[in-house]
């Protein structure tokens, strides 16, 4: 076994959801990444219960692209959650925090408006 078919993670998530999200901006780089820890969680009654962070892994030879890459998403997501405030649904008219991304109350989407 040589260097280049080592895997390392490149970085750990807070959930699956961000998990898979890296994977798949590496995926369209065209960086092969796995998540195994995918599959190391429990059901407990109708909440899942998560036993490890979730982590991004890939062969060495694709490991700085793939941070570089993964901390420019970050950054990207950083700055678009600090850009946002609070916001009315403009279907419903209910006030919302910055992290719905989908009104709470109708479920429409958040709009961003040019003026």
């Amino acid at each position: 076994m040589n260097d280049d078919d080592e895997i390392r993670i490149v970085y750990s998530a807070e959930n699956l959801v961000i998990a898979e999200h890296m994977r798949s901006v590496l995926a369209n780089a065209g960086i092969t990444a796995n998540v195994p820890e995918a599959t190391s969680q429990v059901f407990i009654g109708e909440v899942r219960a998560q036993l490890t962070t979730p982590g991004i892994w890939v062969h060495s030879q694709d490991s700085s692209k793939a941070k570089a890459l993964i901390d420019q998403e970050v950054a990207k997501l950083c700055e678009q959650r600090n850009l946002r405030t609070d916001w009315i649904c403009a279907d419903c008219g209910e006030e919302n925090s910055p992290e719905f991304a989908v009104c709470w109350s109708c479920q429409s989407e958040y709009e961003t408006k040019v003026e």
